[in-house]
């Protein structure tokens, strides 16, 4: 199956090609002569939506069960620019047949436009605005609907039948493409489901006088497919950097992470720079700048530019990790590619300068756009050097969307153990990287990595829940409700510690059901223990109690309920909760639409609620203290019940907030005393 991507473009190809043939023969008669509309009988059509059939068919079985990851070609030409060239000239010769309604003219034009964009910021090596690549979208939504004019006024559905499939497929297609531009989650596989439909139709429309544009288009497709590594620009002050380390007579690159990003046309949060200088020498180039020198003994020197501060690293390598954690000793070298020997996998082992390009001695470029994680070097030795790397490879694999190559996860796996010895707040801090971009499949796959950091999670691995309410075992319920989450910190670890205590409290009937009482409040208690332990902030680690604790609560959209909700928890938290418990309805695996649809009718209420009547606590109350004094109470206790009864009284909608009214209330309160 991870050889099934490669097949699709051939097969896509040539069955779009045959159809476009057929299609063109089928206009004319025998002395060729145009027949006008497409008969229906012509022994023709058999074929063609054989054809279409089969590509059909091949692009069910990739959806569900190709491999996830796509299937892009790396090149260091701009085909992208270049293929959103041949877009931009498509929306040209259609604007200059003007053929059409005005409809599919002014989609056209805005065509035209996107395209230019996406072009001009391909070949300029930059990722393309989000505008420029939502205008190609109504383009072919702009056609589908100008083509249902067509053909409710000719009656010719065959004839426009495959463009009209084509502009569908490509505005479905063009949505997955921004969505995953965006940073959102997107569905690769489908993505390319839609790319190869949209591509077959394109092909096979190619005929009846458009054989340019569809062509065109085509060739745009087709370069969808493609990618080109994004140019890499520095921020001044770090290219100024470089520059004064090189008028000294040293070498200097940008490395890492940051490489990695700009490659990727994301902004990196910072740069790190490596250099052939020693730390002294690093520091008498930059007198006059203010220095940091925390790291000088291992080769590093941070220079603060614009209140900005970078760091810059003499090339080394190092000696053994006795403790995981740190080398031994530290040699400083000459080569970048000797330094990024030591690093640890190939996507962060790139270096990049201005003016010679990037250096890539390890296939970084090639393993990060073929969505693979791969060591530097030996991954045993890369593992046994820093622990802390293995939850580093899931991290970097959970974000960029890699799969660790057998040797990688085989060692990741096998050395999971020595993760032991690593301070909780780095395997917190990785661990909510890693709950911030886990998807489906992540949490199975890295289970016996992420075991050894919570093993109280142990438990739930294959623990049926003998359950007609529930399709899933305890630990994939809990993918499922992390999958199904934004990418809020606290949400995603109470939702990955919300059913951690369900083994523990799990009972049968006479029936066989089973049924976990007791399991929120638990599960809580031993989140709380996890979260002190790997010392989690504060804020955080109340936060996911709360949200654990409560994820049984109920929650309708009646008023009285919501406005007690809302007074006890607030707005951001009661939101949550709400997502929480979608989300854990969904992931039973039964009713996803009538789930989402009650949770659209709860956040509407609250909404509402919020908006006419705002958070009520104890102190919005139009009652105070003195007031019940005044009345006849005494001082104390006796004060916080009444108040809290009354506060009771108006969240439950049988008071209003009504001075005079609270007030008589409280004096037939003391009077039943």
């Amino acid at each position: 199956m991870k050889k099934l991507p490669k097949l699709f473009l051939p097969v896509t190809l040539l069955a779009g090609i045959v159809c476009g043939f057929l299609r063109n023969d089928m206009y004319v008669d025998a002395q060729g002569d145009p027949l006008g509309l497409i008969p229906l009988h012509h022994p023709n059509y058999p074929i063609i939506y054989g054809l279409a059939a089969v590509v059909a068919v091949l692009l069910i079985v990739y959806r569900f069960a190709g491999p996830k990851r796509p299937y892009q070609i790396v090149t260091k030409l701009p085909i992208a620019g270049i293929g959103a060239g041949f877009g931009a000239l498509a929306c040209a010769y259609m604007l200059f047949k003007t053929e059409g309604s005005t409809l599919m003219l002014v989609a056209q034009a805005m065509g035209l436009f996107g395209f230019w964009g996406l072009a001009t910021a391909y070949f300029a090596g930059k990722r393309p605005s989000l505008l420029n690549m939502l205008l190609p979208v109504f383009v072919c939504f702009g056609m589908v609907l100008g083509n249902l004019t067509l053909w409710s006024r000719l009656h010719q559905t065959q004839d426009y039948l495959f463009d009209s499939l084509f502009y569908l497929f490509t505005a479905i297609y063009g949505i997955h493409r921004i969505t995953a531009a965006s940073g959102q989650k997107a569905d690769d596989r489908a993505g390319f489901v839609w790319g190869q439909a949209a591509l077959f139709c394109a092909i096979a429309a190619a005929a009846y006088g458009h054989i340019l544009y569809f062509v065109s288009l085509s060739l745009w497709l087709l370069s969808t497919f493609f990618v080109t590594p994004c140019k890499m620009v520095l921020p001044a002050p770090a290219e100024r950097l470089i520059k004064m380390l090189e008028r000294a007579g040293y070498t200097a690159y940008a490395v890492g992470g940051c490489v990695r990003d700009g490659m990727l046309g994301r902004t990196p949060k910072d740069y790190d720079l490596c250099t052939n200088a020693k730390p002294e020498e690093i520091a008498k180039v930059f007198d006059g700048y203010e220095l940091v020198k925390n790291g000088e003994k291992h080769g590093t020197v941070g220079v603060v530019v614009d209140q900005t501060l970078y760091e810059i690293t003499t090339y080394r390598t190092e000696g053994g990790y006795e403790d995981s954690r740190h080398p031994d000793w530290v040699e400083f070298v000459d080569n970048v590619c000797d330094d990024l020997a030591r690093r640890d996998f190939t996507v962060n082992a790139m270096a990049f300068n201005p003016a010679v390009g990037y250096i890539d001695p390890y296939g970084g470029q090639s393993d990060l756009f073929g969505r693979t994680l791969r060591a530097v070097g030996d991954p045993q030795k890369r593992f046994r050097e820093d622990a802390l790397r293995i939850l580093r490879g899931v991290r970097f694999a959970c974000r960029f969307r890699l799969v660790p190559q057998k040797d990688t996860l085989k060692e990741m796996i096998a050395l999971a153990p020595t993760m032991d010895r690593l301070a909780s707040e780095r395997v917190f801090s990785e661990l909510n990287e890693i709950l911030c971009h886990i998807d489906e499949g992540d949490l199975l796959l890295y289970k016996d990595v992420l075991l050894q950091v919570l093993p109280e999670l142990a438990p739930c691995v294959d623990f049926c829940q003998h359950s007609r309410h529930h399709r899933y075992d305890v630990l994939r319920h809990t993918e499922q409700v992390l999958c199904n989450l934004p990418a809020d910190a606290p949400l995603r670890w109470a939702a990955l510690l919300h059913d951690i205590s369900k083994p523990q409290t799990f009972v049968q009937d006479e029936k066989g059901e089973g049924h976990f009482h007791g399991h929120a409040a638990e599960s809580a208690r031993v989140a709380e223990q996890i979260l002190l332990r790997l010392k989690a902030p504060a804020a955080l680690r109340e936060e996911v109690v709360t949200l654990i604790a409560h994820h049984m609560d109920l929650l309708t959209p009646e008023k009285p309920l919501l406005r007690r909700r809302l007074s006890k928890y607030g707005e951001p938290l009661l939101k949550k909760m709400i997502d929480l418990q979608t989300a854990d309805r969904i992931a039973t695996g039964y009713k996803k639409e009538k789930h989402l649809q009650d949770r659209q009718k709860l956040l509407g209420v609250l909404k509402k609620l919020t908006k006419e009547e705002g958070r009520l606590e104890v102190k919005d109350l139009a009652i105070d203290g003195h007031d019940l004094i005044a009345l006849g109470f005494t001082e104390g206790p006796q004060i916080g019940q009444v108040m809290n009864h009354l506060l009771q009284q108006v969240l439950d909608g049988k008071l209003p907030n009504d001075h005079e009214t609270l007030k008589a209330a409280a004096a037939e309160f003391l009077k039943n005393q």
